[in-house]
């Protein structure tokens, strides 16, 4: 099993001197992944060495246009399904994040999911299925044990859990409780060339990591 630590960076951290700033202390700390969105690749790019993913801008848009820098591994959810921005069809086959997800041309890898009840724990279970990594956002671990997450999709893809970060006007003690890191024991990672590793993953509360192996 290797540790990787993650990093989320997208625009709601702010401005882009914002995002800059927190995926420098990243790379400075020695994380492993950064998660940013399609927009920022080429600038995170520039800043240094990390692996950089990155949220799709539409789920359901196939060819993307432009030119834009190449992510290590692209995401749905944000926006979507996944965190509750658009409501969960009754029926999962009818989702346009797994949909996305599940389209042979490997538009996206990864499923970004923020576990809001119940019927969330049961769309990143499926997501899991169809994802080589599945990141998840627990609101309230005490009502929906991660324990549970991770029996149900551990052997399905690598499992990286983290909690939201705190509203702005927390006091520091919540901050240094709850960062925008989230820290996930996998196998070693692979980039969408080769086949996803499919073992257990357990999260772990250390910022540590060790690098995975290329």
């Amino acid at each position: 099993m290797t540790r990787t630590v993650w990093v989320k960076a997208d625009d709601s951290v702010g401005d882009w001197e914002a995002r800059k700033r927190r995926i420098t202390t990243a790379i400075e700390a020695g994380a492993d992944w950064v998660l940013v969105d399609e927009d920022d690749v080429g600038r995170v790019r520039d800043l240094g060495a990390i692996d950089v993913a990155a949220f799709l801008s539409d789920a359901d848009v196939v060819d993307g246009g432009g030119e834009t820098a190449e992510a290590d591994a692209t995401f749905v959810g944000k926006g979507g399904e996944g965190d509750g921005s658009i409501d969960l069809p009754d029926d999962f086959t009818g989702s346009a994040d797994l949909t996305t997800l599940r389209r042979r041309h490997d538009r996206a890898q990864g499923a970004y999911v923020r576990v809001l009840g119940t019927e969330y724990e049961a769309f990143a279970e499926s997501a899991a299925a169809a994802a080589d990594i599945t990141v998840v956002i627990g609101e309230d671990w005490s009502i929906i044990p991660l324990e549970n997450l991770i029996a149900r999709v551990g052997d399905e893809t690598h499992l990286v859990a983290a909690r939201p970060p705190p509203p702005r006007h927390a006091p520091p003690s919540r901050r240094s409780n709850s960062g925008p890191t989230a820290s996930s024991s996998t196998p070693t990672h692979r980039r969408r060339s080769a086949g996803p590793s499919r073992r257990e993953t357990r999260p772990s509360g250390s910022r540590s990591s060790s690098r995975p192996r290329r």
